[in-house]
């Protein structure tokens, strides 16, 4: 009985690991820029190690620069006014991989997953909530 257990047990935490894995993908070399616009988006939530440059913008749009085929990985969905930017392959190599985030406003920062958020212009902002998860990292100005 204690065997049956134990290669059960055993069994389980193998079928986890495998699960969490991302597939790898690797990217062609061939740069290209594409644009994503959204309407209303008040907040921002990243996830698996990406790094994100949001700027002050005139629209809400995410532009993704990056090897041809790596746009597809990048997903991208709003909830409740919140972006949510994820990637559904991990990167095994790539020649660039670069997403600036364009924003009228700002009030939420949820990061995970070692995920970073960096901007180079001043937010003017009455309220910010900011929620750092997972050893991620904030390099945000707001005035």
């Amino acid at each position: 009985m204690k065997k049956n257990l134990l290669i059960l047990f055993i069994s389980l935490i193998g079928m986890n690991s495998y699960t969490q894995k991302l597939e790898k993908v690797k990217g062609s070399k061939i740069v290209i820029t594409t644009e994503r616009a959204f309407d209303t988006i008040k907040g921002v939530e990243l996830h698996k190690n990406l790094k994100v440059d949001v700027v002050k913008g005139q629209e809400n749009k995410l532009v993704i620069f990056a090897d041809d085929n790596l746009h597809d990985i990048v997903l991208t969905d709003i909830t409740d006014g919140i972006l949510d930017i994820d990637i559904s392959n991990r990167i095994a190599g790539k020649k660039k991989f670069e997403l600036t985030l364009y924003l009228t406003n700002l009030s939420k920062v949820t990061l995970n997953d070692n995920s970073k958020l960096v901007n180079t212009e001043y937010f003017l902002e009455n309220k910010v909530q900011l929620f750092l998860n997972d050893k991620s990292e904030g390099d945000l100005m707001f005035d």
